[in-house]
Formats: C-alpha cells, sequence, structure tokens
C-alpha cells in the first residue's frame, strides 16, 4: 500500500483549482496500478469535488511555517529579490510515517503523467513505472527526485519512504528558525559542503551546486529543505531511467 499524494492549498485566486481535475485522474490511474491512497494537503474540504474519494489532510503545521516565513523575509540575510510562500512547505508532511504508514509518490498539482495520452513526451509505459517504484522501495533510499536549472532538488515530482527522525530534523529547524541564506540549514554551510550523496549526476548542473547557494528557487523553502536533509545523509537518489518522463509546466504554462 502507498500514498499518491499532492498539496492544494486554497489562497486567493478563484481558479486555482482549475488543474484539480486532471490531477486526480492522474491519481486515480496509479491508484488502480500500485493500490494506493489518494491524500491531499489542503485547509478546504471543496477538493473533493474533484477526488470524492481523497482524504484531505491539514497538517495543523501553517501557522509554524507563517512565522519562519516572516524570519527568513525580515532576517536571514535574504536577497532583495526573494520569491517565498510558506504553502510549500506543506510538502515535508511526506516525511511523517505517522501521516503516511507506507511509500509517497509525490506529484505537484501542474505535474500531468500523460496517462492515455502520447502527446510531447513518451506514453508512460506502467508496467516499467511499476518496476522502478519496486526498484526504489529495494533500495537504501528514501527520497528519489531530480534537480532542475535552479534547484539542487525539484519537488514537484518524488518518490518519498517517510522517516521520522528526518521529519522531526525539518520540524526543528523550521521552528527555531535555524537558516540564513550565507551557512545554510542548521547554520552547516553551504550546498557543496553539506552534500554528500553520489553521484551528483543533474544535480551539479543546478545553479544551487555549481554556485554554491542556497539562492535558488525554493531553496529557503521546501525545496532547500528537502535537498539538505536527504542529501546531507546521503539518502538522496536519481532516477535510474530517463526513458520515463512526466509533464510538469513551468512558469506561464502552468495550468
Amino acid at each position: 500500500m502507498g500514498n499518491v499524494v499532492t498539496v492544494m492549498w486554497y489562497q486567493h485566486m478563484q481558479t486555482e483549482d482549475c488543474h484539480m481535475q486532471r490531477w486526480c485522474e492522474n491519481a486515480k490511474a496509479l491508484q488502480t496500478l500500485f493500490n494506493t491512497t489518494t491524500t491531499i494537503i489542503s485547509n478546504d474540504d471543496r477538493v473533493k469535488e474533484f477526488c470524492p474519494r481523497a482524504r484531505i489532510l491539514d497538517t495543523g503545521l501553517d501557522s509554524m511555517f507563517r512565522e519562519y516565513e516572516i524570519y527568513v523575509k525580515r532576517f536571514a540575510n535574504a536577497p532583495a529579490q526573494l520569491y517565498m510562500h510558506r504553502v510549500y512547505l506543506h510538502k515535508i508532511a511526506v516525511l511523517n510515517p505517522n501521516f503516511f504508514a507506507g511509500p509517497v509518490i509525490f506529484l505537484d498539482t501542474d505535474v500531468d503523467i500523460s496517462i492515455g495520452k502520447a502527446e510531447r513526451h513518451q506514453f508512460l509505459d506502467m508496467k516499467k513505472v511499476n518496476a522502478l517504484f519496486q526498484k526504489f522501495l529495494l533500495s537504501t533510499c528514501r527520497l528519489q527526485a531530480t534537480a532542475d536549472h535552479s534547484a539542487l532538488l525539484n519537488s514537484g515530482v518524488m518518490l518519498v519512504k517517510p522517516d521520522e527522525q528526518m521529519y522531526k530534523t525539518a520540524l526543528g529547524i523550521l521552528e527555531t528558525n535555524r537558516f540564513n541564506y550565507t551557512h545554510g540549514f542548521e547554520f552547516k554551510g553551504l550546498p557543496k559542503e553539506v552534500i554528500i550523496s553520489h553521484p551528483l549526476g543533474m544535480v551539479s548542473k543546478a545553479k544551487g551546486y555549481w554556485a554554491n547557494t542556497w539562492q535558488f528557487v525554493g531553496g529557503e523553502s521546501d525545496q532547500g529543505l528537502l535537498a539538505y536533509l536527504s542529501m546531507s545523509t546521503g539518502q538522496y537518489c536519481q532516477p535510474s531511467d530517463w526513458s520515463l518522463r512526466v509533464r510538469h509546466f513551468w512558469a506561464s504554462d502552468k495550468p
């Protein structure tokens, strides 16, 4: 038994749930393949309109995340141009074994696994998807994801094995504001000083690595924190087969 998970946190936009219908279709297809439970981390039950059988999870941590967001913007040597929103921090819930008893397939709401379509990317071979998922389960890796041009870890598509210690460490960092851009999480240093996961692969091409900085997209938030937690402990890995691709919409192309 596993979990297909996303975050849908309602703010002010009236159209921000327009992409949930497609996400829920993808989750249903994965549920058929892996016998998974669908969970939406959300502050509003209206998402059940699109996923009527989904479990709605409110982490109860939004106030803590708000305080951390205020700290970063005021006191963490933040760059002049900073885009951060606490919503993304709710993704750390996938580390909590009390929320998720089994492995997690995390997909942002703007990710389309293209089931039933063969468009820009290769049509997904679900037998291959299953084989790769089983390989991840048998590995010592606790978090599998890819880097992008900016972030050490793109948290939009992840495979995760929940880990209580990793989750407690994350909460401790956020609750006590142990981060700044010059000394990193727990003030242990810049990326090249803390990353021990090898081989680096795509990570070495990310701005966060080659520029040796936490000033990348989500570097102070979910993407930096999850990278730190997994890469500094040797529990991060990258996909072993790059022939499988999903569509993760970017910038103005986001639905």
